[in-house]
């Protein structure tokens, strides 16, 4: 929790910056784990398709081994393609409110960090050359460029949070958003 004091009326007002570090971070996992399972749901299809080459030889076997398990590929297939469109869809939905919020932030370099951190998975060396690789001198002062970074992280997360809780304290005393 992050503690702010407003200066027009004068109260204590704690905006949760964890919060919105923790939805990102889950973005980015969510991320990650919707690629392991294309991963895993290419490897059934590429399994599948070795079941019809197996299939089509003209040594006898028994069939009922390789309808079995011909049929169990296919169900965990249908399961996992299943779950892909779910996932997808819903990663789809927090991308899009994230955005709703980043677009909000009024420095471009605190738009660059959170996008290039959460969104494309950018390691913090990564996103600072990105961000200043362009300076002169940036090989000698590469550290300080990374702790400026940092700063520019915390601020758009403090950013951010504070725009969530406008909104939410917004649509809590005007129900019907007007």
């Amino acid at each position: 929790m992050e503690v702010l004091y407003r200066n027009d009326i004068q109260t204590k007002i704690l905006y949760d910056v964890d919060a919105v570090k923790e939805r990102l971070v889950r973005y980015q996992e969510n991320e990650r784990d919707i690629e392991i399972q294309q991963e895993r749901y290419e490897r059934l299809r590429t399994k599948l398709m070795s079941y019809g080459v197996y299939g089509m030889s003209d040594m006898p076997r028994d069939q009922s081994f390789v309808t079995d398990k011909v049929a169990e590929t296919i169900a965990k297939a249908v399961d996992i393609e299943n779950s892909l469109k779910t996932a997808i869809r819903n990663q789809k939905k927090e991308r899009e409110a994230l955005e709703s919020i980043i677009v909000n932030l009024k420095s471009s370099n605190e738009r660059a960090v959170i996008r290039t951190r959460y969104f494309d998975s950018m390691s913090w060396q990564e996103v600072s050359k990105l961000l200043f690789g362009m300076e002169e001198d940036f090989l000698d002062r590469q550290e300080s460029y990374e702790r400026r970074v940092f700063k520019i992280h915390g601020s758009a997360l403090l950013n951010m949070a504070i725009y969530q809780y406008n909104e939410q304290h917004y649509y809590d005393t005007h129900p019907d958003g007007f």
